[in-house]
């Protein structure tokens, strides 16, 4: 009689298991939530501040000696905004620490009230080091959101910061952008920027 053959085993799948430290990976349906962004961010942006010049215009005097007359013309200008830094998001709608720096230039006028003298426009620093970020965010279901901060620093001016949030998958990394500040006779200010998890 012929030997009997013997049915091949099936395959075996070994599944290894999570390491303590890993999470198991959040499908990409899954909706989003503040536990979304939780870690260590790096960030940057950059943007424009609305700002004005007063530039005073002499006019004709008819040939009479001084007092010169004048007349002045506000010219809306816009400022630079850059800066860099991190945060720390504690995954329950709390920034918790945070470092980075800030580079700003602004325009102070001078001798703008003596008519005897014309007046002058110097580009000065607005920067700060900022030692210290805290404040809060909520996120919605599909990736938005808004954050709030508020940096600390040596000759920083001391303003809470209102941001618009979009997440990437995973809350790996997101844009934000801040919403157009209107300041009639200027143009509007507007910073926006991005961040990555560590």
């Amino acid at each position: 009689m012929p030997a009997c053959e013997q049915a091949a085993p099936s395959p075996t799948t070994v599944q290894t298991p999570l390491a303590a430290s890993e999470a198991p990976p959040t499908p990409p349906g899954d909706p989003f939530s503040n536990a979304s962004l939780s870690g260590k961010y790096v960030f940057h942006y950059s943007g424009t501040a609305g700002d004005h010049v007063d530039i005073r215009i002499p006019l004709d005097n008819d040939g009479n000696q001084p007092p010169v007359i004048f007349s002045f013309m506000t010219v809306p200008v816009l400022t630079p905004t850059h800066g860099i830094g991190t945060f720390v998001a504690d995954g329950g709608g709390n920034i918790t620490s945070g470092a980075g720096f800030n580079f700003a230039e602004r325009l102070n006028e001078t001798n703008e009230n003596d008519p005897s003298v014309p007046p002058s426009v110097a580009v000065v620093s607005r920067s700060c080091n900022v030692s210290s970020i805290t404040g809060t965010y909520s996120i919605n279901s599909d990736g938005t959101g808004t954050m709030t901060l508020s940096p600390v620093g040596p000759s920083c001016p001391g303003e809470t910061v209102t941001l618009n949030l979009i997440l990437g998958r995973r809350g790996g990394a997101g844009v934000f952008y801040t919403t157009p500040a209107a300041d009639p006779g200027t143009f509007s200010g507007i910073v926006s920027g991005g961040f990555t998890k560590q």
